[in-house]
């Protein structure tokens, strides 16, 4: 706990995946976008999510470098009622497009590599 350590996932999103899981998140009741734009050069997510247990703020920056590779940034804190000081996470992530058939990938599953 605390300390910084990287996972390696290998993962398959189809262009139905992609568009369901935005969709999926906008459906979530107890999460709002105080920014969402997306254009030809990247994706800005700002959210809030509130329950009883707990409140979170996540900020979601993602540059596509090109039509085949993309680079993000996420940012997020959550606020429990049983832990006043935040938990913190950042995350970066980068992507490049595999092929149709994803190297075998399934799109329902992400597949740790380390």
């Amino acid at each position: 706990p605390g300390e910084q350590h990287t996972i390696v996932t290998q993962s398959c999103v189809t262009p139905g995946s992609w568009k369901d899981m935005f969709k999926n998140m906008q459906q979530n009741r107890e999460c709002t976008y105080t920014t969402m734009h997306q254009n030809s050069t990247g994706l800005l997510i700002d959210m809030v999510c509130k329950s009883e247990e707990a409140s979170s703020k996540v900020h979601v920056d993602v540059t596509y470098s090109s039509s085949e590779k993309i680079h993000g940034k996420a940012h997020g804190e959550t606020v429990t009622q049983r832990q006043s000081q935040p938990i913190v996470f950042d995350t970066s992530f980068d992507s490049v497009y595999q092929g149709a058939d994803c190297k075998g990938i399934s799109p329902d599953k992400a597949a740790i590599v380390r």
